[in-house]
């Protein structure tokens, strides 16, 4: 059984003695020494309950602090958790695919092993976190900062990466194939064994072109994900050349769009509440679709059209 006497007296063992172990190590076992237990189910239910809550302005709602807690194994797949503080988390094998981690502060978090796909984690700050041997296929990832976090081995395939800060990051092994890393600020030295087959670098990329099926199985794992069903998955869109397709009446909401070539596509009654639609939209047409809370691009093309455009509680008559 430990005690707190115990703990002081080797972690004072550490630091003093005449190792090598670099002030790094001496502080993650530290932290191992001193880690809370993990949290019982009714209370991180709770805290869910109340960050919920909070995002939607409710007076008893509270922002989820969950910094330095042990969430080991934990599934947190398709919640809402932007702006949520996992700092100095365990979050190892963890299960946070299609979740929203939105300017989540996770640094100095360890979330080695654990299962990212399609999770938003636009603005994240993920300095010093270890990712190693992690599975981020899809995430969004635009303007993270993974300024020194160690990437060895993670699994980037197709993220969307634009902007992101991977300065002093290590990505020995990682595979970042398909990737969009417009605008990222990469690592001074990069590893000889990254994988960097396809990635999207310039600003004309060559999209690549969805299948009917796959759009339709996309949609049908979203529509799971917005029922909270457990192998329901987050659409992402991202990247991809969905030019003059029909997607009018569906919900969408929530589904990532960065970088998607829309052009001349049917959104007419989609709803996209909160959806990343900065993508190219000439000539699509919006009519009807819900837009509150979704990400629009900077310039708007003229030729789209908006007539009765949910923008806010009430619909506008025309833009």
């Amino acid at each position: 059984m430990r005690t707190e006497s115990n703990i002081s007296k080797r972690i004072k063992e550490l630091k003093s003695g005449s190792n090598d172990m670099s002030e790094k190590l001496i502080s993650q076992l530290e932290w191992v020494l001193t880690s809370e237990p993990t949290l019982s189910k009714d209370d991180l239910s709770k805290i869910i309950e109340q960050h919920a809550k909070w995002l939607c302005n409710e007076p008893d709602g509270k922002k989820a602090d969950l910094s330095d807690k042990n969430l080991r194994g934990i599934d947190l797949s398709g919640i809402d958790l932007q702006n949520v503080d996992l700092s100095g988390a365990t979050l190892h094998g963890a299960d946070l695919r299609g979740t929203n981690l939105k300017r989540a502060n996770m640094e100095d978090a360890d979330i080695t092993a654990a299962n990212l796909a399609n999770a938003n984690l636009e603005g994240a700050n993920m300095k010093d976190a270890i990712l190693e041997d992690s599975f981020l296929i899809k995430a969004n990832l635009i303007e993270a900062d993974l300024e020194n976090t160690n990437l060895r081995l993670v699994n980037l395939q197709n993220a969307y990466l634009c902007g992101a800060n991977l300065s002093k990051a290590c990505l020995d092994g990682a595979d970042l194939s398909g990737a969009d890393l417009r605008g990222a600020v990469l690592p001074e030295n990069m590893p000889d064994n990254v994988k960097l087959d396809n990635i999207i670098w310039h600003d004309e990329p060559m999209l690549a072109r969805v299948t009917s099926q796959e759009i339709e199985d996309i949609i049908g794992l979203h529509e799971k994900w917005l029922n909270n069903e457990p192998d329901g998955i987050r659409a992402n869109f991202s990247g991809k050349d969905l030019s003059g397709i029909d997607l009018s009446g569906i919900d969408l909401s929530g589904a990532a769009f960065y970088g998607t070539n829309l052009t001349g596509a049917n959104l007419k009654d989609t709803n996209l509440q909160n959806a990343g639609l900065d993508a190219t939209l000439d000539g699509a047409d919006l009519s009807g679709a819900d837009l509150r809370g979704a990400v629009l691009p900077e310039n708007m093309p003229d030729n789209v059209k908006l007539d009765n455009v949910i923008l806010h509680d009430e619909p506008e008559i025309s833009v």
